[in-house]
């Protein structure tokens, strides 16, 4: 992603480097415009649980209603709150409880903008309990436990905050405007102290190598990795129901895309 005031500075490092390069999207504001269209039209014809991304609050109703009609199967609880009071939720799947079988821990929606985690997730979710024919093999000897969104600030924040900022679009000194900033934040939403930034990127604020490559001190960078290592609600909620069940994790996945 290069913003359009760096477009040509990029490029001429790019071609004096040697570096073959193609753009694959040209105008991001205009994607992003397109998405929120192709949103709209979905819930209009408001087909099933992966048809469309779906809001917090509807994905915390989806797993209770789970929970309340496969009894014997699904447990949900809450393993913390976020800055914003927000409860962070898992979807326990398990066919016998009682065997205290190996466990398959899943995570998504650390990363705000990343919509197609959390679905991923919710389509994991409804395979494994709503359509359950085909899946005995995964459930039988194994239990999931399954966080589709553990950054629910920041994932309300990319769906309800969208501005408009003026820029610079190119080095003649036009100037042009920047959609949707806030459909990619990245972060949570806590306040640092003695910053005018807000978020941190969980992502980044584990307490293991913390703050080394691809992390950053500064509070208004996407990869800000917190004042120090689990200094964030969602990173601690993670660690502490990792540990809850640390002798029984045999396989943990954490769900991403590439924006």
């Amino acid at each position: 992603m290069v913003a359009p005031i760096n477009r040509i500075i990029f490029q001429k490092f790019l071609q004096q480097n040697y570096i073959k390069y193609e753009i694959k999207v040209k105008d991001v504001h205009n994607s992003l415009e397109d998405e929120q269209m192709s949103l709209f039209m979905m819930r209009s014809r408001g087909r099933g649980v992966v048809s469309q991304y779906y809001r917090y609050d509807w994905i915390q109703s989806y797993l209770r209603k789970l929970e309340k009609k496969y009894r014997k199967l699904v447990r949900v609880e809450s393993i913390g709150k976020t800055y914003e009071r927000r409860d962070i939720l898992v979807i326990q799947i398990s066919t016998d409880r009682s065997a205290r079988r190996p466990i398959v821990l899943i995570d998504a929606g650390i990363h705000a903008r990343e919509w197609i985690a959390p679905s991923m997730a919710l389509y994991i979710i409804n395979q494994l309990v709503e359509r359950q024919e085909g899946t005995e093999e995964l459930t039988a000897k194994v239990d999931w436990h399954i966080i589709p969104v553990i950054n629910p600030d920041g994932y309300e924040y990319t769906h309800t905050k969208v501005r408009v900022v003026p820029v610079r679009t190119d080095a003649e000194g036009g100037s042009g405007q920047l959609g949707a900033r806030d459909r990619l934040w990245r972060k949570n939403r806590s306040k640092i102290k003695n910053s005018h930034c807000r978020g941190t990127d969980a992502n980044r604020n584990f307490d293991l190598h913390w703050n080394e490559v691809g992390a950053s001190s500064d509070p208004c960078d996407d990869t800000f990795s917190g004042t120090k290592g689990f200094s964030e609600a969602e990173s601690q909620a993670l660690q502490k129901y990792a540990l809850k069940y640390q002798n029984r994790i045999k396989m943990y996945l954490t769900l991403h895309c590439y924006v």
